[in-house]
Formats: structure tokens, sequence, C-alpha cells
């Protein structure tokens, strides 16, 4: 629905003027591209609405690093209502590990607003007349400690433990398993190629050849190197993985 006729927000640079105080978080943006006016009836809310920005705007002015606080941290917020919905719906269709990770931010993040805006120089009777009072009330200590119950610090530092969680525990031993059984198998096959080729092939699996090498045109043929670059009088090739290498590259993606 639109509450402008067209040319009358193209005469009074509507859009315009909004595009100057688009919100930092994403959230917010995706509440701003449904924004709404105040309409008739809607006054006490209206009203409600510029108190609490006079409130903010006189603590901005008695505290010059409050707007750069709160816009560095309304950046950082994701929007989880995805997420929300996910869990409210099937739980089987959350991920316990990354979406859970994500959570643990949006929370993080709330608490650490709850707390800048007690830090606000507001009477606290006035304060709870505001719409964020419900923020600063909420438990987001306990709904942190449910998430990282063997961790009595919060801080914003978002890896999950291993402590934390069996199954990630479990995921990062067999990646760092797979990750050795590569590079052993990555050293093998440059050995293997390095002793049959009679060639030296760095440690990424890169190999220069000069223009006279009589190795050249062996190896511009062999399907285990893939041509890279001519840089002067010498030619770059690159030994491509084993087949080994391949299916621990697909284990660790998986």
């Amino acid at each position: 629905m639109s509450w402008f006729l067209e040319d009358t927000k193209s005469q009074i640079y509507f859009d315009e003027l909004l595009n100057r105080y688009l919100p930092n978080s994403r959230i917010s943006q995706s509440i701003w591209k449904n924004l709404k006016p105040f309409l008739f009836g809607e006054e006490k809310i209206w009203q409600q609405e510029i108190d609490q920005l006079s409130l903010i705007i006189e603590n901005m002015k008695r505290n010059q690093n409050l707007l750069a606080d709160l816009d560095q941290l309304f950046k950082q917020f994701e929007d989880i209502r995805s997420i929300l919905e996910k869990l409210s719906l099937n739980w089987d269709e959350v991920d316990p590990l990354l979406d859970f990770f994500h959570i643990k931010q949006f929370l993080w993040f709330s608490y650490t607003l709850s707390q800048k805006l007690l830090t606000l120089d507001i009477d606290d009777k006035i304060m709870q007349t505001t719409s964020w009072y419900k923020t600063v009330q909420k438990p987001w200590v306990t709904w942190l400690q449910l998430l990282h119950p063997n961790n009595k610090n919060f801080y914003p530092n978002f890896a999950l433990q291993d402590i934390d969680h069996r199954s990630l525990k479990d995921l990062r031993a067999e990646k760092r398993r797979l990750v050795r059984e590569k590079r052993e198998s990555e050293k093998l096959h440059r050995s293997y190629y390095e002793t049959k080729l009679n060639i030296k092939i760095n440690y990424e699996g890169y190999v220069l050849l000069s223009i006279s090498n009589s190795l050249l045109s062996s190896i511009s043929s062999d399907p285990h190197f893939t041509f890279i670059r001519e840089q002067g009088n010498e030619f770059v090739y690159y030994l491509l993985p084993s087949k080994q290498e391949r299916i621990i590259d697909e284990e660790i993606k998986n």
C-alpha cells in the first residue's frame, strides 16, 4: 500500500529525505522497507516516539561518544527471525552449530545494548515509560548461559567451544584428522612426480620450467599438470590434486 501519491512524494523529496537515515542493522533495514506512518488515532504512540527521541538526543548532547557507540553496536545485529521461525516449526531443520552461533550473537549484542541503555542519564520512572524498557528487563544473561553453560564470562567471542557441544568437538577432531591426511597425501603426490620426472615442485604444487627444458613437452601433455602462465622464457605448471586429495576435500566440505 502506498501512503503517498507519487507526485506528492516527489515534490517533498520524501525518499531522498528518508534515505539519509537508513538504519545500520539488517533487521532494521528489513523493517524500514515496510515503514508506515502514524495514522489518525495513533497520536499517543506518535508522542511517545517523539519523547523517546528527545531523551536520546539530550543524552547525545551530554555524551559525544553515545551516537558512535550505538551506531557501531546496531551494525552488528543480524536478522535471526527465520532461525526463530524454524525453531518454532521444526526443530530438526535447525543447525545446532551455525544457527545457534547466530542466536548467541544476537543475544550478546542485545545484552550489550541493554547495558548501554542503562547507562543513559534518564530517570527510572521515565525509563519505564519507554518502549525499550522491556528490552532492558529481558533475562539476556540467563539465555546466554543456556547456549554457553560451561563459561561464566560472556565476551564478544562467538566461537563455540568443544566443551559446549559434543558434536562440535567430534567434527573438529575429524576435520583435523582429514587435514593431516590431506597434507600427507599432497606430500606423497609431489614426491612421486618429483622422483618420476626429476623436477622440483614447491609445497603449493607449482613447477617452473625454462623454455629449453627437455621435460616441457611431456609435462604440457601430462593430464596431471595444468598450464598456469608464461613469464618471460619460463612456464609455470600446476600439479593437479590426486584422486585421494579430491576425496578428502569433499569429506572436509561435507
